[in-house]
């Protein structure tokens, strides 16, 4: 068996990660609360409705926006474009990042860059996950929120 690369590396979730509670939550109860953050109209269309299934979705056309709206109600997993106006997704991780109340919510990097080397440099940023855009495999993104709350 291979060892695992520095992207499987960085994004298995460990087993007291907060995120497995998550799912554990939502398992039989409450749906995930996944929030999409992109700035452009038909890949947060496309990515709400493939998630559409996988919990209660929630779209952002703005890191700001979305950041304003965690403070009343935080997502259990967030999926992220990386080129946003105003906010890119690096800001709004470390946004998150920085937030106690949210610090431990999973993030997906959602983006077009999807060299191998960027996958890595996600990752490496604090991403927990990466899904490149547009999705090519319609089980892609839901796999990657089920794989990055530990389910």
């Amino acid at each position: 068996m291979q060892p695992p690369t520095a992207l499987e590396a960085r994004t298995a979730v460990p087993e007291e990660h907060p995120a497995r509670e998550t799912a554990a939550r939502s398992a039989g109860r409450a749906p995930v609360r996944i929030a999409i953050i992109d700035d452009t109209d038909i890949f947060r269309a496309l990515a709400a409705a493939l998630l559409q299934s996988a919990g209660d979705v929630r779209t952002f056309a703005g890191g700001r926006e979305a950041l304003a709206a965690f403070a009343s109600e935080p997502p259990d997993v967030v999926v992220l474009d990386i080129d946003m106006p105003y906010l890119d997704g690096f800001a709004v991780l470390r946004c998150l990042r920085g937030d106690a109340a949210l610090t431990h919510v999973p993030v997906i990097a959602f983006t077009a860059s999807a060299e191998p080397a960027q996958a890595n440099a996600y990752c490496a940023a604090g991403f927990d996950g990466f899904v490149a855009k547009p999705v090519r495999d319609a089980c892609a993104l839901v796999a990657e929120v089920h794989r990055v709350l530990g389910g």
